[in-house]
């Protein structure tokens, strides 16, 4: 599951998953009506946590709808609907901008069929790949030109979707701009089998550019052809990787390749390929139709916009669509509305960057989100999530969800990353049991050091982000699971026992939300909690409202 779910209690949805089927994640029933599995992120954060019964997406999912959904009798509409993309501090959208002027800078290029042109006014702009790594996309436009000329070779444009609230026809329209930027005569765009509305929408808007020939022989009547096909794969993380995305297009093993071969002189067999993120091709069109000036006003130090998901402990998680440099915590307020029972719980922490970002605490939240500025505090831009934990959440316990996650999509190609994550994920498991040493705190510093230094590509690279920055801003809380064998948020049970104080006011609403009534009420009296029955499920310490209930 992504970040987005599990920051809204999906591990408790599917944890009463598996208690409403009888069966384990990976099994099914014995009436082979159901299988169980974890899914990977479906892309719609805004809408966690979900479930996926076949094609059927059903949004925002919790614990008591379980068994409605199992019967059939619980279904919801949004998840075919197109979520809004809201726009922060500026009138001028530019990947989101929609609208009915499609495909006119394309025409207008076509005529001059000018490819220098169009590299240069890319690379002028400064725009950077909006993937994560931030590679200027004019150099590797112009790195494909150069391969293609040299050689005389047709070069090929590859499109990596992980998001799909973007216009299809701008996308298209970015894609055929940059086909004919760097003289490509077939294009791929990707997107994985659990975007299935995005799917659909892409398909219909080819068929549709199709149609009207701006896809085929003879574009236009002119001497420029180019055919566009969609790809779909399972959806590994690893094959967000560019040299892996290549493999799997060609029929082969997802598998990151050596750095020494560059994709822009030897990719999609051998011919010089230019890969971009879906987000990044579609600035193109209004790069080129406003200007690079126009564009080179947007944002403080890296320019334009970047699509932010806002997700977790926020009252409306959402997508939008902001200015590089606005800060985190203007997404947060400005988007978000702020925290969710802001009376009650604080903002403890954020992760920015996606699965392999770095954990911040909420004293950077007037951070500004450009890529220098992240990746100075050990955070990346990423897939531009921003998951937003309240001091409810445990970091410990973060942390074990993603390296566990991570240690699952990792290829298993190279030593570092494969047993480094294994190891990793098995140190922070004893720490969240109470089973953990200062001397694994060390241990896991230096595997991610060693993943950051030695791994064979940037997704075991990254995978140290997580590990890093968490050590580095919540030293605190690591040594209070292994030295003092507490979780204060009451969140890894091992290390968790629920007591109530002297300030507790006599409400009884602690015990009303007790799934075992172990707790001992009256009205206006001091309550008490029976150890031996409390399964230590939370829920009495998350509904207080006078901090009675606490973690000793």
């Amino acid at each position: 599951m992504g970040p987005g779910c599990h920051a809204k209690g999906a591990q408790t949805v599917l944890d009463t998953f598996k208690k409403e089927l009888g069966i384990s994640e990976g099994e099914t029933t014995p009436c082979q009506k159901y299988t169980l599995l974890a899914s990977n992120c479906l892309g719609a954060c805004d809408q966690a946590p979900l479930v996926k019964i076949n094609d059927q997406l059903i949004t925002k999912v919790n614990p008591i709808n379980v068994s409605a959904i199992l019967k059939g009798e619980f279904f919801n509409d949004t998840s075919l609907d197109t979520p809004e993309i809201l726009q922060i501090s500026t009138n001028h959208p530019v990947c989101a901008c929609g609208g009915d002027k499609h495909f006119s800078t394309f025409k207008k290029l076509l005529k001059e069929n000018n490819p220098e042109k169009i590299i240069e006014t890319i690379r002028d702009s400064r725009l950077q790949g909006r993937g994560g790594a931030g590679f200027f996309t004019g150099d590797k436009m112009q790195m494909v030109f150069n391969t293609h000329r040299e050689n005389q070779l047709d070069s090929v444009v590859v499109v990596n979707s992980a998001i799909f609230e973007l216009d299809p026809l701008n996308v298209i329209e970015g894609i055929l701009i940059s086909a004919l930027a760097v003289r490509a005569k077939l294009g791929f765009i990707c997107y994985r089998n659990e975007h299935l509305p995005a799917l659909l929408k892409m398909n219909d808007a080819i068929n549709w550019a199709r149609s009207k020939n701006f896809i085929g022989k003879n574009i236009l009547g002119s001497n420029f052809s180019f055919d566009l096909k969609v790809r779909h794969g399972a959806g590994g993380f690893i094959v967000g990787e560019s040299s892996a995305l290549v493999q799997t297009l060609m029929g082969k093993v997802g598998e990151p390749q050596a750095k020494y071969i560059k994709l822009a002189q030897s990719g999609y067999k051998k011919r010089p390929t230019f890969i971009s993120n879906i987000e990044t091709i579609a600035n193109i069109p209004q790069i080129m139709e406003k200007g690079v000036d126009w564009f080179r006003k947007i944002g403080h130090h890296s320019k334009g916009t970047k699509l932010l998901s806002l997700s977790g402990d926020v009252k409306n998680p959402g997508f939008v669509e902001a200015p590089l440099g606005t800060t985190i915590n203007e997404i947060i307020q400005n988007v978000g509305g702020g925290i969710t029972s802001p009376k009650k719980r604080t903002i403890k922490f954020v992760q920015v960057g996606g699965p392999t970002g770095g954990y911040l605490p909420s004293n950077m939240l007037e951070l500004k989100i450009d890529y220098d500025s992240l990746k100075e505090v050990g955070a990346i831009m990423g897939s531009g999530l921003i998951s937003v934990k309240n001091d409810r959440k445990c970091l410990v316990d973060s942390l074990l969800y993603q390296i566990t996650y991570l240690a699952g999509e990792s290829c298993g190609k190279c030593t570092p990353c494969r047993e480094g994550l294994y190891m990793a994920k098995r140190i922070l498991h004893n720490i969240s049991r109470g089973k953990g040493s200062k001397n694994d705190l060390a241990l896991l510093s230096d595997i991610a050091q060693t993943l950051r230094e030695t791994s064979f590509c940037q997704f075991g690279k990254t995978a140290s982000n997580p590990i890093l920055s968490a050590l580095r801003y919540f030293e605190q809380e690591f040594f209070e699971h292994v030295d003092g064998k507490i979780c204060r948020s009451g969140v890894c049970k091992e290390l968790t026992q629920f007591h109530i104080n002297d300030q507790c006011t006599g409400c009884t609403l602690c015990a009303k939300v007790c799934p075992t009534g172990c707790i001992t009420s009256r009205k206006k009296e001091l309550h008490i909690i029976d150890q031996q029955k409390c399964i230590k499920c939370g829920a009495c310490f998350e509904v207080c409202n006078f901090k009675s209930v606490e973690v000793r």
